[in-house]
């Protein structure tokens, strides 16, 4: 891909994905699968960053350009 480790996002939901990132060197955002009460251990591994949902992520935050979906906006998601 043509960058370094610290160049790049990672986004992952599990636990062991955020200690990887971490340990190749790279920036993390946790988007845990597991309830609030453990995402401490997301933190412990190396997270930067930890969302409770994709729909929270910023790329402007990140040096990313924004996305500008109201597709994307929570009052649009579809509920079961």
């Amino acid at each position: 891909m043509g960058i370094t480790p610290s160049e790049a996002l990672v986004f992952e939901d599990a636990v062991n994905g955020v200690k990887a990132a971490h340990s190749a060197g790279c920036y993390c955002v946790a988007i845990p699968s597991m309830p609030k009460s453990i995402w401490d251990s997301y933190r412990s591994a190396g997270a930067k960053d930890i969302l409770g949902s994709l729909l929270y992520v910023q790329p402007e935050k990140y040096g990313l350009p924004s996305l500008n979906d109201s597709a994307i906006e929570p009052d649009n998601m579809v509920r079961a």
